[in-house]
């Protein structure tokens, strides 16, 4: 399928760069990218027609990039690198490749960076997303939504033109199977890769606009590849570089493989998506924290996701009749109306924050969260600290500097996800400025001192010898809160004096020392 390309795309124009470093790597970005055309036209790959229509599209970006805003800019360098890493991409890689850049400069040449995650289509029906600082990217998943709601609008026309500019970009697997790939990197994933979740869609999708071969091609990709063995059975992949067990990605792409397996009649799809199902089941209870839903083994859900997934377990109550369902349904349902827990808490209930030497400066405040939520430390009904936290064990460190000494109120409020409030009091802690001389103890053994300091409140301690005869009178430093020194050669009346960070002083005379020679 030919890619379509604006009109001023397709004329070649003359890229000088200037000096500046943005330039140059511009420049060289699309060398790299020429190049690899030139090596892909070499091994047939694609026709030299495509690659004229490929460096027309080069030509254009690098115009448009030249009258944009910076940020615009750099997004559509960040889009030339993605096209520039093949080496000699094969006939859809080049066309999903140069179709998303020539998208990325049409719309940037005329509209500011839109939002993270806003969804455009371009000319073709396909579905682009963009992702903040890389890119308006193809996505897979949204394409095969895409089609599935044309479906659903019974929108014929614009299903099969979608579906036409999808098996275009399909890559050929050596089994047969094909995948629609990810050209841009999204956290652990490294461009190329691959969605079991997208493929699943995929297969539901063109079963349902009755490309039945697209679909079985689609789902042949899964089994084995994209989704990974668990003791409760077959797990999708939601990325392909990635063994994360996502609940709901499994859940989509049992329900979306039954579909496909139906509309198909493909026995050995609905088996497999009958032991996803299964698997599910059997690892549900692990998805359920008791006050919030789990996105994976690891991390809760937000709450899009939470959501998302109760849709997908009431769906599968309809179909099923299966009452495990339904209940996790409910449960994770009444999780979005009760508050969230503070419990276990722990204060310290006496700081000493000046100076700050890291002695008892902090209020330490540690407790349990029950579910994902908005939480912060309140004092004296001013909240002072916060964050988003997950479920699990917390402490908030804060330093009550600028708080007069005496005694402070502290509790924690916090919401979720849903807005629901939840709060704990704490009772007060006092904030106290040191005013205690440090211990300290000393002795003196021939021409040697020995000393002890210690001081509960701030750092100990600043120790020094206090060395007086007639006329004269000397300090020496001496080092650590613990130790023996020395007295110089001599008579000397001697005391030895510590200081802690906040300046009290005590000390210890132990009268006439006769110094040696060392």
């Amino acid at each position: 399928m030919a890619v379509r390309l604006l009109t001023a795309a397709l004329l070649v124009l003359v890229f000088v760069p200037s000096a500046s470093a943005a330039d140059k790597v511009w420049a060289h970005e699309a060398q790299g990218a020429r190049e690899a055309l030139a090596r892909s036209v070499d091994a047939g790959y694609i026709t030299p027609a495509e690659e004229a229509d490929y460096l027309g599209v080069l030509s254009y970006a690098a115009t448009v990039r030249g009258r944009v805003p910076r940020g615009r800019a750099l997004v559509l360098r960040n889009v030339l690198a993605q096209v520039a890493r093949p080496k000699s991409p094969i006939a859809p890689r080049a066309l999903e490749l140069y179709s998303t850049l020539q998208e990325n400069a049409s719309y940037l040449d005329v509209h500011p960076l839109p939002a993270d995650g806003t969804d455009i289509t371009g000319s073709d029906g396909t579905v682009y997303r963009y992702f903040q600082n890389q890119g308006i990217e193809f996505h897979p998943l949204a394409n095969a939504a895409a089609l599935n709601a044309l479906v659903a609008q019974h929108d014929t026309q614009g299903a099969d033109t979608l579906v036409d500019a999808l098996a275009a970009r399909a890559v050929e697997q050596p089994d047969g199977a094909l995948v629609w790939e990810y050209h841009f990197n999204f956290g652990s994933q490294r461009a190329p890769w691959d969605s079991g979740l997208a493929q699943a869609v995929f297969a539901q999708a063109f079963a349902r606009t009755g490309n039945l071969e697209l679909a079985r091609r689609a789902y042949q990709a899964i089994p084995g590849t994209l989704d990974r063995a668990l003791p409760a059975g077959p797990w999708i992949r939601l990325y392909s570089q990635s063994s994360e067990v996502v609940l709901n990605a499994q859940l989509q792409s049992a329900i979306s493989l039954a579909d496909y397996g139906e509309l198909a009649q493909d026995t050995a799809a609905s088996d497999y998506a009958g032991r996803l199902l299964a698997a599910a089941k059997a690892m549900l209870p692990a998805f359920d924290s008791g006050h919030w839903s789990r996105y994976s083994l690891r991390a809760e859900s937000d709450l899009h996701y939470q959501d998302y997934v109760i849709d997908l377990l009431k769906l599968l109550a309809k179909r099923t009749g299966d009452v495990t369902w339904q209940d996790a349904a409910d449960r994770f349902s009444l999780y979005e109306t009760q508050p969230p827990l503070l419990t276990g808490p722990t204060v310290s209930r006496t700081t000493y924050p000046l100076p700050r030497d890291g002695v008892r400066d902090d209020l330490v405040v540690r407790f349990f969260l029950s579910k994902v939520s908005k939480v912060a430390l309140v004092v004296d009904g001013k909240a002072v600290d916060g964050y988003r936290l997950h479920a699990g064990w917390h402490t908030f460190e804060w330093p009550p500097e600028k708080l007069a000494a005496g005694t402070h109120s502290v509790r924690l409020v916090a919401a979720d996800l849903s807005g629901n409030p939840g709060a704990t009091d704490l009772g007060s802690f006092a904030v106290v400025r040191d005013t205690t001389p440090p211990l300290l103890s000393a002795a003196k053994s021939g021409a040697r001192v020995f000393w002890r300091a210690k001081d509960a409140e701030s750092a100990c301690c600043r120790v020094q010898l206090a060395l007086s005869r007639a006329g004269e009178h000397r300090y020496l430093a001496l080092h650590g809160a613990r130790g023996a020194a020395a007295v110089p050669k001599g008579y000397w009346d001697v005391t030895v004096v510590a200081r802690d960070a906040a300046g009290n002083r005590e000390e210890r005379p132990l009268g006439l020392v006769i110094g040696k020679a060392e």
